[in-house]
């Protein structure tokens, strides 16, 4: 059974640190039909996390103050709201602390984590189905 999505109630909250990077992946996002916020730190993450509920979280590694977000979403971030972290390259340690949905490396085209994105979503209406 396949499930279709309703991307217009679907907001992407992305955390990034890049400003051009957060600005193409706004677009790109946008440009498919999902509603997108954006956070340059983790202290705007965590307070958008909180008053928006998301339906996923775009997550930069390397975000500034990242701390401030994983702790308010605790019992948020992957319980509700899938994650999908986007590091810079695959030699750089991650080690963060939250269970993903996966890990989507960042590049000039971001088809992929647009493609990741749409898949993790599809999943999560699935469950939601057979609840």
């Amino acid at each position: 059974m396949y499930q279709v999505i309703d991307k217009g109630a679907c907001t992407i909250l992305i955390a990034e640190r890049n400003s051009r990077i957060g600005a193409l992946l706004e677009k790109a996002f946008q440009n498919r039909g999902y509603p997108v916020l954006l956070a340059a730190n983790g202290y705007e993450a965590a307070e958008i996390l909180i008053r928006e509920n998301p339906a996923l979280l775009v997550l930069d590694p390397d975000l500034p103050y990242l701390f401030a977000l994983l702790e308010a979403g605790k019992g948020i971030l992957t319980e509700r709201v899938p994650v999908i972290l986007h590091p810079l390259s695959a030699g750089e340690d991650i080690g963060i602390a939250v269970p993903t949905s996966g890990t989507v490396y960042k590049e000039a085209d971001p088809e992929r984590l647009l493609l990741a994105v749409e898949s993790t979503l599809t999943g999560q209406a699935m469950r939601e189905v057979q609840r």
